[in-house]
């Protein structure tokens, strides 16, 4: 990681089904991207890039650290579409997440009916180091 950079994952529900090993449910939490110690989260937004394809299947995501909402809280993930952040829009604006030890950016399943086997979800932040390192 530079000074500031962008950091994104695609989290495909398929291969989470399989690593799961059984049914995804909600308060289900996928620790996506690694976030080293002494950085700050500016922004962030995540985006449906495929939806999770069944009439059946319905369910909202939450992102950020710790399992956290500060992000995106309640995302549709039936429609591929940026998901409104917390701020509103379709990237939060003045996040201000200090990450003083390493930590993991997350998307829980807030809510899930019926069973979610297909569709993509990418999550982004704009990070910076501010660890201060001297060289």
């Amino acid at each position: 990681l530079g000074p500031v950079g962008i950091i994104n994952f695609e989290l495909d529900w398929a291969l989470a089904l399989t690593a799961k090993g059984s049914a995804l449910a909600a308060a289900d939490i996928f620790q996506v991207v690694n976030l080293p110690a002494g950085s700050a989260i500016l922004s962030g937004g995540a985006e449906v890039l495929t939806a999770s394809g069944s009439d059946t299947c319905s369910g909202t995501v939450d992102v950020d650290i710790g399992g956290g909402d500060d992000i995106v809280d309640g995302g549709d993930i039936t429609s591929a579409a940026y998901l409104t952040t917390k701020t509103g829009g379709a990237f939060a604006t003045t996040v201000g997440i200090q990450v003083t030890s390493a930590d993991t950016l997350d998307i829980t399943l807030k809510t899930l009916g019926g069973a979610l086997t297909t569709g993509k979800v990418r999550v982004w932040v704009l990070i910076a180091d501010i660890s201060q390192r001297l060289a």
